[in-house]
């Protein structure tokens, strides 16, 4: 999308200059139930159970060893796929203190500026710019400081 495509009073923004980038840490299936305790989210629950907006978690674990947590707005991508289209998802969580497993791909939005919710369809929508940004032959990734050049559209 050029900026010949932008309505008047918009611009485009670099993912970089407004939000900062974090990744999940290690869980694995054998380590998820839905009977334990904790919140959590894999990173291939991205594919296969989850949408744009996430509001309702799937599975639980009980193990909670320094977790990287959720935040509210903070949009999930997963950072590795044997293809590079299932790189170019992204959903938007809206609750807070859920575990996130390793291969994820945290982008936190500064709030006053990019809703999650909205940057996650930008994502969505944008998916040549994704997949611009994967790098790989056989396992596909797509990391933290390419996508910070990512561009979206935005009000001024």
């Amino acid at each position: 999308m050029d900026a010949l495509m932008l309505p008047l009073n918009w611009q485009r923004v670099r993912l970089g200059d407004i939000a900062y980038f974090l990744k999940g840490k290690g869980l694995s299936k054998s380590q998820v139930s839905s009977n334990a305790k904790h919140e959590c989210i894999l990173y291939g629950e991205l594919f296969t159970y989850y949408d744009r907006v996430i509001t309702n978690i799937k599975n639980f674990t009980n193990i909670y060893n320094n977790p990287i947590l959720s935040l509210s707005n903070d949009v999930l991508m997963p950072s590795s796929d044997v293809t590079p289209n299932g790189l170019a998802t992204a959903s938007c969580i809206l609750k807070e203190g859920v575990i996130l497993g390793g291969d994820i791909l945290i982008i936190r939005p500064n709030s006053n500026l990019l809703s999650g919710r909205f940057l996650a369809y930008c994502i969505v929508c944008d998916k040549n710019q994704v997949l611009s940004k994967v790098v790989g032959s056989t396992v596909y990734h797509l990391y933290a400081k390419d996508l910070k050049v990512f561009e979206i559209p935005l009000p001024l």
